[in-house]
């Protein structure tokens, strides 16, 4: 049986010449409102869409005088919209860290990320938000106000071969997620992958598990019940425990 479209929400169109108006990234669900970035002629938005209707209730310009670039999916965590955006698309573009508190519509926080802490992903608590780092480490931020609470530095392994320090890179859909007391992140060298485990409030690794050793991860972590899973050629399911010993 065919599904049903219960409703519809056009995406605001205030120039319909230019084509700035899709969400930017993925539309964050919480307590059944709808949450979005968007661009619109040359400034950047955040939208709140009530889902019962839906009606698009309000949205406010977050540009700050400059057109941003999108670098993260948003995160509704704390009563804020967490997100990182970007001066430019080059390499060595200015990165920032942005929250949106959801109650006043105001920004809360708005700081200038450390050179080469430009991800794609990352996870937030009420403890912190983590991000990723020049591809191989983690770095963690207050987030409350911003400021950089640690870093984990590069993460390397030994090649039981040559000898080698080694370093290893997050994968492609490696999202740190947050779980307890742990921070997950996934990491690869070539055809190995490895999977490490972080204090959320001091960066200490707890850790490392080698959990691929014939390719590479090809998917991101998830969890549930206990249970981190993680997908390559093959899925592995590790205990959520520091020991993160192999289910199956």
């Amino acid at each position: 049986m065919a599904g049903t479209v219960k409703w519809e929400h056009p995406v605001d169109t205030t120039d319909s010449s230019i084509n700035y108006n899709a969400p930017s990234g993925v539309v964050t669900i919480d307590n059944g409102i709808a949450y979005y970035l968007a661009p619109d002629d040359s400034h950047l938005y955040v939208y709140f869409v009530d889902l019962s209707g839906p009606t698009q209730n309000w949205r406010e310009d977050v540009s700050g005088g400059f057109f941003y670039l999108v670098k993260t999916d948003p995160v509704v965590a704390n009563g804020k919209l967490y997100y990182v955006v970007a001066d430019s698309g080059y390499s060595s573009a200015e990165h920032r860290l942005r929250a949106f508190d959801l109650q006043s519509r105001t920004e809360v926080i708005d700081v200038v990320l450390p050179d080469g802490v430009q991800s794609d992903a990352m996870a937030v608590t009420d403890q912190g938000v983590y991000i990723v780092r020049d591809s191989f480490a983690l770095v963690a931020f207050d987030a409350e106000d911003g400021t950089q609470l640690w870093d984990s530095g590069d993460l390397w392994y030994e090649d039981p071969e040559s000898g080698n320090n080694l370093p290893t890179y997050p994968v492609t859909n490696g999202v740190p997620i947050v779980v307890g007391d742990t921070v997950y992140l996934a990491a690869s060298e070539s055809l190995k992958t490895f999977l490490y485990g972080f204090d959320p409030l001091n960066g200490d690794k707890k850790w490392t598990t080698a959990i691929f050793t014939d390719g590479a991860s090809k998917g991101p972590i998830g969890y549930a019940n206990g249970t981190v899973f993680i997908t390559g050629d093959e899925v592995w399911a590790l205990n959520d425990d520091t020991a993160a010993e192999s289910c199956w």
